[in-house]
């Protein structure tokens, strides 16, 4: 049996895209790694962006409102994020 290792030191983010023409999921942990994955599969439509809760090892939903804030400190991501379609 394989096991999957997940470094859970940082803050590690999962989102979920409606049309499944990629495997539909992708895993990062850099906030603007966001902004690159929202950039590049733009009409896609996000289905879910959900963060790593380590207590519970699952990924839970976050608000939009929760990444805008966690994404605040980076200036160009958050102003990319305040016009995007899933975080009006």
């Amino acid at each position: 049996m394989q096991k999957h290792i997940l470094n859970t030191d940082r803050r590690t983010f999962l989102i979920s895209f409606l049309h499944r023409s990629t495997d539909n999921t992708f895993i990062f942990q850099e906030p603007n790694e966001l902004k690159f994955i929202l950039e590049t599969y733009d009409n896609t439509g996000i289905e879910s962006i959900k963060e790593f809760n380590k207590s519970k090892n699952t990924f839970q939903r976050i608000s939009k409102k929760d990444i805008l804030k966690i994404c605040s400190w980076e200036t160009e991501t958050a102003e990319y994020l305040k016009t995007h379609y899933f975080f009006n």
